[in-house]
């Protein structure tokens, strides 16, 4: 070998043996790294990740009836600053620049925020936390300050969107509406209902790790942007809504009770347009449950119209039909069915007057009667009735009515007479509502529905139709029978002092409900009181149920408690919705030439109109005017024995005059009597006389 090779030789085992000594200092190092400092630059470079996270869009609104809005996402930013784009610039003054606009757009103090950026500088936080609510109008004007109008890339600025949900009406049907609980699945009411159609579609974004766990979003693309939610219109009138709730709170008050409600229902839809729940469980009275849908109880008297309805369309009795009740007491199995009012003595009560005046043992005489051999008959007409079926509402926490057959192990031998006047069952006020919405409606059953569209803007993807749970539940003239039954009760009954002077008619059944109370029984003496209607009873558009639970004011007959809220919810409504007014009031009233009646009443007429009345020594007396408009007054006095005209009179001295004869009046219609019957002049055979008004 030369000598130049063996230079060229040695050379070449020179450069190997320092690139093998390179490659294992290489090697000990990266050994090093691995084994010393590793955990700290793996940290680091955690630290720098990026994750995907879930991101809603805007959680729909709720709506009224009439478009206004009852429940609504409210944007909200969160300010946060990256300290890292400015840190070359933090030395020329720039960050007592930034206080001072973020002072003035976010009504701070300029002292507070700049103690804040420099708090961000000095934990080196780049995710640092400025504002955690701020409005839409606060980031309108910091972004027309210094610094900020430069825009995020050179102000550091981090804005985050999210959403706030808001109320506008606050309590109002707030049980009803509901509560969004954010990050949770236990929404309520009809936030929770439609919560899948509110909340709207999620889509993934994401975020890069800048500082102590925090991240910031990385630029979205538009093809991956949430879809808000949709919007639900409700069947909510938010003016009767007030009305009910107002109406409710004021009452509860005033008997201090423990709680209530009071629902207002369109007849023909089903629609609810209005519910009120208050509770004091929790405190003050509040809508903390929803009492209408979710409490079951034994409804007491307002479930004999059930009974009733049942012996009519089963035609085991008719309304003329009568009982003996002797001092308001019957006994079954020596228990004891008494009146609420008793009267001492032995009456007489038709199924109609038992009705009206609520008689306890009246009424069950009649269901021990004819359903005493065969308890099953009454069941299965009671379930013919949808009584023993949910009626299904949108909202979740509707329990299953409790109507017991006669094979239930708790069927005893007073069970059936006991049920026919509101015991031993459980409904909730809801579903008592729907069975006197379908006599209101001749007979026809409609669920009862809170939500009418859901909308994409102006675009309806579904629009709610009214739902038919039974096309009849009894026959034409069963029907009519109770729907009369149900006007007399207001006319005659338990509900008369009330709606006396009333310009429409109702049509309803009080109730007043002793509450078992665990050991004692019925003992303790609580009660439920509740009155179920509807109104105008010759055209129901409106039904409505208000139930007052443990009134502690020392009233609780649902006469004195629950009337009340139903008449002042009921006058609200009638003088909001012109269309339920009657046409007499709408138009100019034509005098006739001839009036009959109570001779001061006259006389005070004619002086009104300019004329002179004759004198005359009788009370009652007719008038007529002759076609040279002179006016003659003459004595008109009732035959005795016979049935008096009452024939152009008004209701009260209607009344008068038939009371004078020994006669009771059955009226209908208002205005001026047009029709009566027995006939006027005829022998009198009975002690009542029908007229009709207008």
């Amino acid at each position: 070998m030369s000598k130049q090779e063996k230079h060229i030789s040695t050379r070449s085992y020179l450069i190997y043996f320092l690139m093998l000594f390179g490659a294992l200092l290489v090697l000990v190092r990266v050994i090093y790294i691995f084994l010393i400092p590793g955990p700290e630059l793996r940290e680091l470079a955690e630290k720098n990740a990026y994750r995907t996270r879930e991101v809603s869009g805007i959680r729909g609104n709720i709506l009224s009836a009439d478009g206004e809005l009852i429940a609504t996402s409210v944007p909200v930013f969160t300010l946060r600053w990256d300290y890292h784009v400015l840190e070359a610039r933090i030395a020329g003054g720039v960050l007592d620049t930034m206080a001072t606009g973020l002072a003035d757009a976010l009504n701070g103090t300029k002292s507070h925020y700049l103690k804040e950026l420099k708090k961000a500088i000095r934990t080196e936080n780049r995710y640092y936390l400025i504002e955690k609510e701020a409005s839409y109008e606060m980031i309108k004007r910091l972004k027309t300050r210094a610094v900020f109008n430069e825009g995020r890339y050179k102000s550091g600025l981090i804005t985050e969107t999210h959403t706030q949900r808001q109320y506008p009406y606050q309590e109002l049907a707030f049980r009803t509406i509901g509560l969004d609980r954010e990050g949770t699945d236990n929404d309520v009411g009809i936030e929770g209902a439609y919560s899948g159609f509110l909340a709207g579609e999620k889509v993934s974004r994401l975020e890069k790790r800048i500082s102590a766990g925090m991240f910031k979003p990385v630029e979205m693309n538009e093809n991956v942007e949430p879809k808000n939610g949709y919007d639900i219109v409700t069947t909510l009138n938010m003016l009767y809504q007030d009305v009910l709730e107002n109406a409710l709170k004021k009452h509860l008050m005033e008997q201090r009770a423990i709680e209530g409600c009071a629902v207002l229902m369109e007849v023909n839809t089903g629609n609810i347009l209005a519910i009120a729940n208050l509770s004091t469980k929790t405190g003050p009275l509040t809508e903390s449950y929803n009492v209408a849908l979710g409490s079951s109880m034994e409804p007491g008297s307002t479930f004999k119209l059930a009974t009733v309805l049942a012996l009519l369309e089963d035609k085991k009795a008719t309304i003329a039909d009568t009982v003996k009740i002797k001092d308001g007491v019957k006994y079954y199995y020596n228990q004891r069915m008494i009146d609420s009012h008793i009267h001492k003595g032995e009456f007489v009560y038709s199924l109609e007057t038992a009705f009206e005046e609520s008689s306890n043992a009246a009424i069950s005489w009649f269901a021990q009667k004819y359903y005493g051999d065969k308890p099953q008959q009454y069941i299965n007409t009671l379930k013919k009735f949808n009584l023993a079926q949910m009626q299904g509402v949108e909202i979740p926490g509707e329990p299953s009515p409790f109507i017991k057959d006669k094979s239930h192990k708790q069927w005893s031998g007073v069970s059936l007479p006991w049920m026919s006047i509101g015991y031993e069952l459980m409904l909730t006020p809801l579903q008592v509502l729907g069975f006197y919405n379908a006599v209101a409606n001749d007979g026809v059953y409609v669920k009862p529905k809170f939500v009418t569209e859901i909308r994409e803007g102006n675009i309806v993807h579904y629009k709610a139709e009214t739902e038919i749970l039974n096309n009849r539940i009894a026959g034409s003239e069963a029907i009519a029978d109770a729907q009369y039954l149900l006007e007399e009760v207001v006319n005659e009954g338990t509900g008369r002092l009330a709606f006396r002077n009333s310009p429409y008619n109702v049509a309803g059944k009080t109730g007043t409900a002793q509450i078992h109370s665990g050991n004692e029984g019925y003992g303790a003496r609580q009660y439920n009181a509740s009155f179920v209607g509807y109104f105008p009873a010759e055209n129901p558009k409106y039904s409505c149920i208000v139930v007052v639970n443990r009134p502690g004011a020392g009233k609780y007959y649902a006469s004195s408690v629950a009337v009340p809220v139903f008449k002042e919810i009921a006058d609200r409504v009638y003088a909001s919705d012109i269309s339920i007014h009657s046409k007499d009031t709408d138009t100019i009233v034509k005098y006739s030439a001839y009036q009959y009646g109570y001779l001061e009443d006259l006389k005070e007429i004619l002086r009104t109109m300019g004329y002179r009345a004759a004198k005359s020594g009788t009370e009652w007396a007719s008038m007529t005017i002759d076609t040279e408009m002179n006016t003659n007054i003459n004595e008109s006095i009732p035959p005795e024995g016979r049935v008096p005209n009452l024939k152009g009179l008004g209701l009260r001295d209607a009344i008068y005059m038939a009371e004078s004869a020994g006669m009771s009046v059955r009226a209908n219609g208002k205005g001026k009597v047009i029709q009566q019957q027995p006939e006027p002049g005829s022998q009198i055979t009975t002690n009542r006389i029908s007229v009709t008004l207008q």
